[in-house]
């Protein structure tokens, strides 16, 4: 009808309405338009043509300014805004559902707040962040060690053990195996530069600056660094080219026997993978379970986030099994049992069960006992079990870490096993570097085949991160020059580890409405909270669970950054944190201190 809106209406690509109105019908716009140009055009040839009318004048430079800009844009593209062919709305719905809080909603304000401390210092309550949600050891002030550094700077550059950096060149053109390396590399190792590998093939000298770099560093680094150094770029080209994709030869032969030692089993090297750190090692794993959305794996509850971030994203299901924490956060079998039997009820196929030994965020270890049980009930329901022991060296309790894979052939347990292993935690704490491994005991020599061409996909691990690792694995020699530092530095990490947990645990406890298990391994607190209705009944206001509320609040008044227990997993009606235990002893003092009053203002703030 005559003047009413006219309406266009457009469909995003999320599915969203968008709605154009315009004083008279679109066409109609446009067919003014032209009048208006055709007046125009026609007052340019005769001077005593009357002017148009306004409205249509107003159409007319209207079109005419249309026009200009999108010469102007042709002309200069980059002035436009890109249109994305990619949008959220069109993302995987495996992708938009997994989650992983460690680096959640808290951590994303509190990096906003980081930078609102560094441009308006004195705006908030605070001076400093306390990052407390994550466990990297070097990140939050603990010391390398010294031996295994040692060794990757010698790694990085081969003059500091008496070599020639261009070492691979070297190799390449006098036509040396790289088997053979160690001869050459002893012939080598010299400060006057003298080399030579055998009757044909002499090798050229230092250079005089590589002479002296190598002088300096034997006044520097001790004897079984270099020597150790030497040992590991005999088996390779050199530290900036590719390797096997399942790792160095030599690395796995060394790791192979480390596992041999600690667990008194046979260990073949061909059923190691070296991997950028554990994470990808489980990923591996995963990839080989899921096969559909009908697949699914057993995980403890609380659990470390990756697990069912990484089942969700690969489109399988993650099925709970619940910890006690009255007791602990102990694990029982029966727990897994009823964590299977509801899943198959639904139509689950359950693939596998997934343990933490240490318990990552719980603390808890497990007792050869218990691990006995579990492979019982994998071997009885033709279960593959996954077994995380990066924290095996952070045990603080009279009960000691024992492998699974030890457990399993003590008794003979029919059943797949995959262990990793991380040299980002224990006492070692090299996050940066990305080193891990993954062993697999029990398995078809074609599933291994079908591993290896998944990791050839992605050429291999990063080799710095394979040097880490296997560092873990081939510590300096009893009587050797390194050994009495390495063994101290080793026991300050370990005793401040153990100093803080007691602290974290003995403190937690003290505030009423928190209660704290006993921090028995691993690097974190899970303290549950008692939360206020109202501050329930907010949260649920603001679409988010309530100890995400508490984190968010923590953080905007004491700087503390923590994780809520609700991205771990926890059972209906309770309320968690986890809280790392690794930033210096003092700055735990005041944390804790923070933490004590600003809950006690929270409760009393949702309780009037």
């Amino acid at each position: 009808m005559e003047g009413e809106l006219a309406v266009k209406t457009e469909t995003t690509s999320c599915g969203s309405a968008v709605v154009h109105t315009a004083s008279e019908p679109v066409t109609g716009k446009f067919e003014a338009a032209e009048r208006a140009a055709s007046v125009t055009r026609s007052s340019s040839l005769s001077s005593a043509s009357p002017p148009p009318e306004p409205a249509l004048r107003c159409l007319s430079d209207e079109i005419v300014q249309n026009e200009k800009q999108r010469q102007e844009n042709v002309k200069r593209p980059q002035d436009r805004p890109l249109r994305p062919t990619l949008t959220a709305c069109s993302l995987p719905r495996r992708v938009l559902d997994c989650k992983y809080a460690v680096r959640g909603p808290t951590v994303r304000r509190a990096l906003e707040v980081q930078k609102q401390l560094k441009e308006r210092p004195g705006s908030l309550p605070f001076s400093r962040l306390i990052f407390a949600n994550t466990g990297d050891p070097q990140g939050l002030g603990q010391p390398p060690i010294s031996f295994y550094r040692q060794i990757m700077a010698c790694m990085m550059y081969p003059p500091l053990m008496g070599l020639p950096l261009k070492w691979n060149k070297i190799c390449t053109e006098k036509g040396l195996a790289v088997t053979s390396g160690s001869a050459v590399v002893n012939g080598l190792a010299s400060v006057n530069g003298l080399a030579s590998a055998g009757d044909d093939c002499a090798l050229p000298h230092l250079s005089p600056e590589e002479q002296a770099i190598y002088a300096a560093s034997q006044t520097v680094f001790p004897s079984d660094v270099l020597e150790q150094g030497r040992h590991y770029i005999s088996g390779m080209r050199t530290i900036g080219s590719y390797t096997h994709s399942q790792g160095l030869p030599l690395f796995r032969e060394i790791i192979a026997r480390w596992l041999e030692e600690r667990d008194g089993v046979p260990t073949n090297p061909d059923h190691i993978f070296l991997t950028d750190g554990a994470s990808a090692g489980i990923r591996l794993a995963m990839e080989l379970l899921l096969r559909g959305p009908d697949d699914g794996l057993l995980i403890p509850v609380p659990q470390y986030p990756l697990y069912a971030g990484l089942i969700i994203r690969g489109g399988g299901r993650a099925i709970p099994y619940y910890l006690e924490e009255e007791s602990g956060w102990s694990l029982s079998v029966d727990a897994m049992k009823s964590g299977l039997e509801k899943a198959r009820s639904k139509g689950v196929v359950v693939r596998g069960v997934v343990v933490i030994n240490p318990g990552n965020p719980t603390g808890t270890v497990l007792t050869e006992a218990q691990i006995q049980g579990i492979l019982q009930f994998c071997e009885g329901e033709r279960l593959v079990l996954l077994a995380d022991e990066v924290y095996q060296d952070n045990v603080y309790v009279e009960v000691p870490f024992t492998s699974v894979r030890k457990v399993l052939h003590k008794i003979g347990a029919n059943v797949t096993v995959f262990s990793f292993h991380s040299s980002s935690k224990g006492l070692v704490g090299e996050c940066g570097t990305r080193g891990g491994m993954m062993h697999v005991d029990a398995v078809e020599a074609e599933v291994v085949l079908q591993m290896y061409k998944l990791v050839s996909m992605f050429m291999c691990a990063n080799i710095l991160g394979q040097v880490a690792i296997t560092n873990v694995c081939c510590p300096p020699k009893p009587n050797g020059p390194s050994y009495d530092r390495f063994k101290r530095e080793r026991q300050e990490i370990y005793s401040s580890m153990k100093t803080k947990a007691d602290l974290v645990y003995d403190r937690l406890n003290r505030v009423p409405g928190v209660t704290c298990q006993p921090i028995a391994g691993s690097v974190f607190g899970f303290p549950r909270i008692e939360l206020p209705t109202m501050a329930i009944k907010k949260a649920s206001e603001k679409g988010m669970e309530p100890d995400l509320l508490f984190c968010l609040e923590l953080l905007e008044e004491t700087g503390i950054v923590t994780v809520p227990g609700s991205g771990f997993g926890q059972k209906s009606g309770t309320y968690h944190i986890r809280i790392c235990i690794l930033p210096s002893y003092e700055l735990l003092v005041d944390m804790l201190k923070r933490f004590e009053d600003f809950y006690q203002r929270f409760v009393e703030k949702y309780s009037t």
